[in-house]
Parts: C-alpha cells; sequence; structure tokens
C-alpha cells in the first residue's frame, strides 16, 4: 500500500493557516495538538466549498508521544516521533515524525525528502515510506514540521522487536545528509529509533 504523508507546519512565532476542501486530514493534525486559535469558516461562492481561517500557536505542543535527539547535515534535528497501529506481521501502523529546522544549512533550491524505513529484529528492511518536505526556500530556523505515514507490514514480514530508520536526500540527486553527533561529526547516513511500541 503506497503512503501519502501529511505534512503540517508548526511555523516558529506562530502563523496562519488557509485551508480548503481537501485539507481535511491536515486540519485533524493541527486539530490533535491543539494548535489552531481563532478558528472560522469563510463560505465561498455559491456552488463551491469554504475554507477554514485560524492562527496556528507557536507555543503549541506537537502530537508526538515520544521525544527523540537527531541532527542531520542540512541543519534538520528530529524531535520526537508517534506510532500507533499493529506493530506486526499483517498489521498496519500510522507513523507520525517531528523535526525542526535547527540551524541554517539546508540549500534553498534543494529539493529535500524523508524516508522512514521499518525494520524487523534482524534489521531487515519490513515497510518504507518516503516523501517530499515543505518547500526549502520558505524554512526558517525554528519552523517545526509533522509528517504521518501509513505503513502496511507485510504478513510475512519477520518479527519484532521494530525500528525506524529515518534519513534525509536531496531528490532527484539522492544525495543523502548525514547524521550527525552532539559535536557536529558525521555518524552514518541515518537515524535509528526504537525500538517501537
Amino acid at each position: 500500500m503506497p503512503s501519502k504523508a501529511i505534512r503540517g507546519l508548526w511555523p516558529a512565532g506562530g502563523g496562519s493557516l488557509i485551508a480548503t476542501e481537501g485539507a481535511e486530514t491536515a486540519v485533524r493534525l493541527y486539530t490533535r495538538a491543539g494548535a489552531l486559535r481563532n478558528q472560522r469558516l469563510v463560505e465561498a461562492r455559491p456552488g463551491e466549498a469554504g475554507y477554514l481561517v485560524a492562527s496556528i500557536a507557536a507555543d503549541a505542543p506537537l502530537p508526538i508521544a515520544r521525544s527523540v535527539e537527531g541532527r542531520y547535515a542540512h541543519g534538520v534535528s528530529l524531535l520526537g516521533y508517534s506510532v500507533e497501529g499493529l506493530l506486526a506481521p499483517g498489521g498496519i501502523v500510522n507513523w507520525t515524525i517531528a523535526w525542526q529546522v535547527s540551524e541554517p544549512g539546508a540549500d534553498p533550491t534543494a529539493s529535500y525528502h524523508i524516508t522512514n524505513q521499518l525494520q524487523d529484529a534482524n534489521d531487515v528492511r519490513v515497510a518504507q515510506a518516503d516523501s517530499g518536505t515543505l518547500p526549502t526556500w520558505g524554512w526558517a530556523v525554528g519552523d517545526r514540521v509533522v509528517q504521518t505515514y501509513t505503513l502496511a507490514i507485510p504478513s510475512e514480514a519477520g518479527a519484532g522487536p521494530y525500528t525506524m530508520r529515518v534519513a534525509f536526500y536531496t531528490y532527484p540527486e539522492l544525495q543523502v545528509q548525514m547524521a550527525l553527533d552532539t559535536a557536529g561529526a558525521p555518524v552514518g547516513d541515518s537515524v535509528v529509533l526504537g525500538p517501537l511500541q
């Protein structure tokens, strides 16, 4: 089952949201976190769908269950994740990852993608979801981003405990952004989260 990413931006300093028809899933992401303030529905012309206008609170918590630390060479830091659903062969899980633009470093002309690779107890990949992030030219230090995916675990997959390998890369060049340690030295091509529960 292909996975489509649902993305939400928590801008540094807060921001505004205008949501049109088709954005209901993303609005639920913000609502789940309690991030929307001053919501109002704006009617459209007859025969057209209206839209939601709201402000996004800068101090709203992110919809994640576990906090983590992980840094990448392009100025991004992982903040945390949540996993919900049946984490077993034949199961379906909703995976949410939160990250932040923590320092300058991203190429504003590059298109960065994120890969989430679910691995079994033997480090064999059993499911994967990739997607783009938000347009890099609009990134500001302090911006937080939440991305949610649905992953189907094949019934023939190996057993857990499972981990998630998270990496960023440029697209279409496929240049991996190295993971860094606390001193800023490269430590690999990804951050491994887990064991997941």
